[in-house]
């Protein structure tokens, strides 16, 4: 930036007049504000710390020449992603730079705003979350001791940070990777003094320990997102993917009925609808295994939802690596299309749908429509600076396991609104839910290390 940057407030909500407050701080000071803009008619002509509002987003551009603005900065926090976009693309069109102030989840922090970023296709794709935590569900949190498999992957552990802003008894964080555990641990530490984090290192293969630690902490509610989850590398390890994602949730979901926990919640994948990947079968395999379960002391429920941006392996980290060193940026197919949604916005519902759940419940999260995979390479080509043009996307074709499109749904699971106006619950029609297909699971399960890889996705593919 420039000695002296001219500043442009888009919005001017409660975020904006915080955003105008942070910018008088000493780090901000070659920075310069000159005005805000709003869409909202009545404010037209007003005034905010004597700086006008001084027109509407469609102005943008006659704004930012006329005061020669070298920086816009987006602060609608509730604003949806076709919004963002939508003034990102005008924006776009002045060559001027543009940042955003981030959301915040209502529950977390009162009367403060984020650091403005630069824009990330987290903005772009975003969408408004109904929050169902009142008063009441949030002193129900405040009683728990809350166990969280997976706890220092992507999703994992946005739902320690979710759950931290209520105040729960103690939160254990489980997971096999030392350092990511570490890291989590310390960002706990930092952020939520007051909370009883635990982290716990072990894996949930091992039946045996993981009944001594729910022992030692007894849970009310455990939530488990530990899973190998990367399509091509499944493929490869089959036998891997058994030991983990179905053995390690045995495990689990054995001992979670055997010490009487109140509430298991099992993390789901639209790759388990129609599954043709070996990741795709375990979770389904899980899927029917937990909707098996008949316990009226422990409620069992899964959260279905696809992908999640930017969470660890996915592809848009792998496209802007791709796009940082100048290309090519690799793509299957350009028909490819996928859900998605941010990882804040997956672990809240997570959450809201644990607290509507009673037991024995399919949930699937409202995804919305499926975005392109190379829609978001451009969008991600206009957050870099780049047209179309300027960096080159190269097809390289359908990798094992993968589908072009995904399914949120099977035909026969007849989804239908929750009290959550993003949440779905299946009315399962489907008699092989049964404890039989329990026990031909596990029957496979004790056969798994006498077959080799080929027989194990022959019997894989047969349980669903």
């Amino acid at each position: 930036m420039s000695q002296s940057s001219n500043v442009l407030i888009i919005g001017a909500g409660k975020a904006g007049v915080l955003l105008l407050a942070e910018l008088t701080q000493p780090r901000y000071k070659n920075y310069r504000v000159v005005g805000f803009i709003d869409d909202d008619p009545k404010k037209m002509g007003e005034k905010i710390e004597n700086l006008d509002i001084l027109g509407n987003t469609e102005q943008i551009p006659e704004i930012i020449k006329m005061f020669n603005i070298d920086l816009s900065i987006i602060a609608i926090p509730s604003a949806p992603g076709k919004t963002i976009t939508r003034i990102v693309d005008i924006i776009y069109q002045t060559n001027s730079s543009f940042m955003i102030v981030p959301p915040i989840f209502q529950n977390l922090r009162i009367n403060t705003i984020s650091a403005p970023r630069e824009i990330s296709v987290h903005d772009l794709i975003r969408a408004p979350i109904e929050n169902v935590l009142t008063e009441d569900s949030m002193k129900e949190i405040g009683n728990y001791t809350i166990l969280i498999t997976g706890a220092a992957g992507s999703i994992g552990s946005e739902i320690c940070y979710q759950l931290a802003g209520c105040f729960p008894k103690k939160i254990i964080g489980l997971d096999v990777a030392e350092t990511p555990l570490f890291e989590l641990k310390n960002s706990m530490i930092q952020n939520y003094k007051d909370i009883n984090f635990i982290p716990v290192l072990t894996n949930i293969r091992d039946e045996k320990r993981l009944s001594k630690i729910i022992r030692k902490y007894k849970p009310d509610i455990i939530y488990h997102c530990a899973a190998f989850k990367h399509v091509g590398m499944m493929e490869l390890f089959p036998h891997e993917c058994v030991k983990n994602n179905i053995q390690g949730s045995i495990n689990l979901i054995k001992v979670a009925l055997e010490e009487e926990i109140k509430k298991f919640v099992f993390v789901s994948t639209d790759k388990a609808v129609h599954p043709i990947n070996v990741m795709g079968i375990s979770k389904r395999i899980i899927e029917k295994y937990i909707l098996a379960q008949t316990s009226t002391i422990t409620k069992f429920m899964i959260v279905r939802f696809g992908n999640v941006l930017e969470s660890s392996g996915s592809a848009i980290p792998i496209f802007k690596n791709q796009i940082e060193n100048g290309g090519p940026v690799l793509l299957t197919d350009e028909r490819m299309e996928r859900f998605f949604m941010t990882i804040t916005e997956a672990a809240q519902l997570v959450v809201q749908a644990s607290i509507l759940g009673q037991g024995g419940e399919l949930f699937v999260l409202d995804m919305g429509k499926p975005y392109k995979m190379l829609d978001i390479i451009y969008r991600l080509f206009q957050i870099y600076g780049y047209d179309k043009e300027d960096i080159k996307i190269e097809i390289i074709g359908v990798r094992p396991g993968e589908k072009l499109t995904e399914e949120l749904f099977h035909e026969f699971e007849k989804p239908e609104l929750s009290q959550h106006s993003r949440i779905f619950i299946c009315n399962i029609d489907n008699d092989e839910t049964t404890s039989e297909y329990a026990e031909k699971v596990e029957t496979f399960i004790e056969q798994t290390d006498r077959l080799n890889k080929d027989e194990i996705t022959k019997k894989l593919n047969d349980l669903v």
